[in-house]
């Protein structure tokens, strides 16, 4: 077809966030337009928001484009979740899907692990993308590394996360 996508981070108006003032409100959101963007949907929530200091970014989007996949038109939408506002927070990788059309997304399925330290370094900047047979691959920063996780079943579930490269 020829609906376009956008992701966006969103946040709750003024005074209307159901956290205390000062904490990140950042969600990831999703709109579609089907005429070329002269219009475009309400914004659908792709992220989860689990506690006041939960900050998604870092988000990238994904339509499985591919005619020949078992998943053609699967909307995916990858992220970092920051999970505290301290030093060093806690920041796994996150992807979600939309398998109707972008009116609704999964549960997100945490990628990476959640810890960071000076040491280990942490996550950042995720990429998605999809083959022809609707194998799915997410890449992103960790620590020194450039590493990889793939999916077979359409993003329901990943293997473990590879080492490709190093940064």
């Amino acid at each position: 077809g020829a609906r376009v996508y956008y992701a966006t981070l969103a946040s709750y108006k003024s005074g209307r966030s159901p956290y205390p003032p000062n904490k990140a409100p950042e969600l990831i959101v999703v709109s579609y337009s089907d005429d070329d963007g002269a219009t475009w949907s309400a914004p659908v929530v792709a992220t989860v928001k689990r506690n006041p200091n939960d900050f998604n970014d870092k988000n990238w989007l994904w339509v499985d484009k591919a005619p020949t996949s078992p998943f053609f038109g699967r909307v995916y939408v990858s992220w970092t979740e920051f999970r505290s506002s301290r030093c060093c927070p806690a920041e796994p990788v996150m992807v979600a899907f939309s398998a109707d059309s972008g009116a609704s997304f999964s549960r997100p399925v945490q990628l990476s692990g959640a810890s960071n330290s000076v040491g280990t370094g942490g996550r950042q900047g995720t990429q998605v993308a999809s083959g022809p047979d609707g194998t799915l691959f997410v890449v992103w920063n960790e620590g020194n590394a450039q590493v990889i996780a793939i999916s077979r079943d359409g993003g329901r579930t990943f293997g473990r996360a590879q080492r490709i490269a190093a940064v």
